[in-house]
């Protein structure tokens, strides 16, 4: 009799929650299709250039790397496992900038192989199954009805700025189901303290702190605002008692949080000081005046990095704008409802929202006039308007660190969404006092859900995603089975500018191969990399080393885009090869690439004179074998209704 009652209980909210995520399934198939439909084969992502997928996937492989190198290390040693595997992975001095990779990718990767990219793709999944969920649980909760909470459920899975970062592969800063729980859970704590709810609060203000430090330092914003709300309010009512007891379950809070998100800010508590007067990491410098308008928008000029890399600075490009000024208009309509009997905690997610919305503009007011950015973009009378944006970068730490203010747009959709809430809430509940109420409320209802589900696809103004088919040469997948070695990239970037922009598209290949890589971050990679704030060169040591030496064989492959005759002894080539590196890889649409950017009116048929001119000769000299061609494109990551030129790719071992 007790199992059979015990099911009763348990049973209900078991399957009610299998409903939930069904309905977060469901809504993610309708809305992302067809790409929904085709994980298996293509990424919802911006091209290169306009999105940072090729260095995410590298990062994620690296991580891997690290924590498999001290999983398999001889002896094994939990605390480097831990410390430098886990705890500071990596190298950005960052707090938390990878737990994303470690929690999810980190798993998917090592369960589904090398199934690129549908292992991306189901995190991808995953972030927006967490942010739809946590929407529906808060907001169902907050307004104590369904219908709500589905329909805000729904607006975290589409929601135009998360969609944006997550097309330019930015999805640990789409991660933000975690700060929605943490803001419900701080406005419950405020009604009525206690401890259930304290520990609620510090628990996802720790998650949110751990998988991107920025989300964790915004809610201690907003916690700022409720705390001294709440004294203040208590004050008036001459209620000590109160004050004490929030303030004692708050104290709570405080430790859970630290007790999380403290393991992982460890690492790099000795980062936080000076050496020789300067700060060990530049983004947390406080009191830094913002650069001039010059520095930070000239496409020509690159912003000071002491400044944190502001050269990314930009409003939302021009092809993304009216997403941002259709999604306020439009659940405004249901949030001006949560107005009608204000709380505290409407005006709370008000400030919240035109607060995060201002700082999204970044430090200028400016005009886009096209969505390259290109050129100035002035303010009134041609001239830059200074923005709130600069006090907070000057006088608020961290926030230099932060290099794209558009990601305040994430906690703008939060306060927007609890505004919507409220305003639907209010309005259905209003409703259900007609004698049809019940109707009238299905038809709003499914007019906002088949709105936000069909919006995705174009029948309003939304955000942006390309589905962009996957290009990766066959031959990397067969390097990967053989033994560790190194390989040469070529033409290698090295220093010339004109052929950077393969540097990302080695990276990728890389996270495939699985080989160390001649001026490579991979190149230069000793147990400073490890530890936190340790930058890999781009210019690996064996490089320098073999230039130092006078290596003929490695100045030869560094200038093979160049029309010179190769000279080399053997001696230079067996060299290069004591040092590991065994495979030669010559990409035609680079060599094409660099040669196009010396003449622009070159003939086609000449553009690739110099990779046939290398395969020649190494075709030809009995040092090397050719172990494979194959095709390739300029680019990894393609629109489907995009067609590019293939080039051919060909694999040399040295013998």
């Amino acid at each position: 009799m007790m199992n059979s009652v015990s099911l009763k209980k348990i049973l209900p909210p078991v399957l009610k929650w299998f409903a939930v995520l069904a309905g977060a399934i469901l809504t993610f198939v309708i809305a992302y299709y067809p790409y929904s439909v085709q994980i298996g084969n293509v990424v919802a992502v911006a091209p290169p250039g306009r999105s940072f997928l090729a260095f995410w996937i590298w990062r994620e492989w690296i991580s891997g790397f690290f924590i498999d190198s001290y999983i398999h290390a001889k002896p094994f040693n939990l605390y480097n496992l831990i410390y430098y595997g886990i705890l500071s992975n990596g190298s950005l001095p960052m707090t938390g900038s990878v737990l994303d990779i470690m929690a999810i990718s980190y798993p998917l990767r090592k369960l589904f192989s090398f199934a690129f990219p549908l292992y991306w793709n189901l995190k991808f999944v995953i972030i927006l199954m967490i942010n739809s969920i946590a929407g529906y649980y808060a907001c169902r909760n907050l307004t104590k009805r369904e219908d709500a909470g589905i329909l805000c459920g729904i607006f975290m899975a589409v929601n135009p700025f998360l969609v944006m970062m997550l097309g330019k592969a930015r999805l640990r800063e789409a991660l933000i189901g975690f700060v929605i729980l943490a803001v419900y859970w701080l406005y419950e704590l405020s009604k009525k303290p206690d401890r259930r709810k304290a520990l609620y609060f510090g628990i996802f203000w720790g998650l949110s702190s751990v998988f991107y430090f920025f989300y964790g330092f915004f809610i201690l914003w907003i916690a700022v605002l409720v705390i001294g709300g709440k004294i203040i309010l208590e004050l008036i009512r001459k209620r000590t008692g109160e004050i004490k007891q929030f303030c004692l379950n708050f104290g709570l809070s405080v430790l859970a949080v630290l007790i999380i998100s403290a393991p992982w800010a460890i690492p790099y508590i000795p980062l936080m000081g000076k050496s020789n007067g300067e700060y060990k990491v530049a983004g947390v410098a406080f009191f830094k005046d913002i650069p001039s308008p010059q520095q930070v928008y000239s496409p020509t000029q690159q912003a000071d990095p002491n400044h944190g890399d502001l050269s990314v600075v930009r409003l939302i490009m021009a092809e993304e704008m009216p997403l941002y000024f259709y999604f306020p208009v439009f659940f405004s309509i249901l949030g001006v409802f949560a107005f009608l009997k204000p709380r505290p905690f409407v005006f709370l997610m008000l400030f919240v929202f035109l607060l995060f919305s201002i700082l999204s503009f970044g430090p200028y007011l400016k005009f886009v006039n096209n969505p390259d950015l290109e050129g100035f973009h002035r303010g009134v009378d041609g001239k830059f308007v200074a923005l709130p944006y600069i006090f907070f970068y000057k006088y608020v730490p961290f926030i230099s660190r932060l290099h794209h203010p558009d990601n305040y747009l994430s906690f703008a959709s939060v306060g927007l969404m609890m505004l919507c809430a409220l305003g639907a809430g209010r309005l259905f509940g209003f409703i259900s006092g007609w004698k049809f109420g019940k109707y009238v409320n299905f038809l709003i209802f499914a007019a906002v859900a088949v709105s936000l589900l069909t919006g995705m696809k174009g029948y309003h103004p939304r955000a942006k995603y390309d589905i962009c088919r996957i290009e990766i040469p066959e031959i990397y997948f067969k390097l990967n089975t053989e033994p560790q070695c190194g390989v040469y990239e070529l033409p290698i970037p090295g220093r010339e500018p004109s052929l950077q922009g393969a540097n990302d598209r080695y990276d990728f290949y890389q996270a495939f191969h699985g080989k160390k890589m001649i001026l490579s971050r991979y190149a230069n990679m000793n147990m400073n990399y490890f530890k936190p704030g340790g930058q890999p060169d781009l210019f690996g040591d064996e490089f320098r080393d073999l230039e130092r030496a006078g290596n003929g064989f490695n100045d030869y492959l560094a200038h093979i885009y160049e029309d010179r005759e190769p000279s080399y002894s053997d001696q230079d080539v067996e060299n290069v090869k004591n040092l590991g590196y065994k495979y030669l890889i010559l990409h035609e649409c680079e060599f094409a690439r660099y040669r196009e950017q010396q003449n622009q009116n070159m003939p086609a048929e000449e553009k690739s004179f110099t990779y046939r001119a290398a395969k020649d000769h190494f075709m030809s000299s009995d040092k090397f074998e050719l172990v494979g061609t194959g095709r390739e494109y300029p680019e990894n990551f393609i629109p489907v209704n995009r067609f590019l030129p293939e080039y051919e790719v060909s694999v040399f071992r040295i013998k």
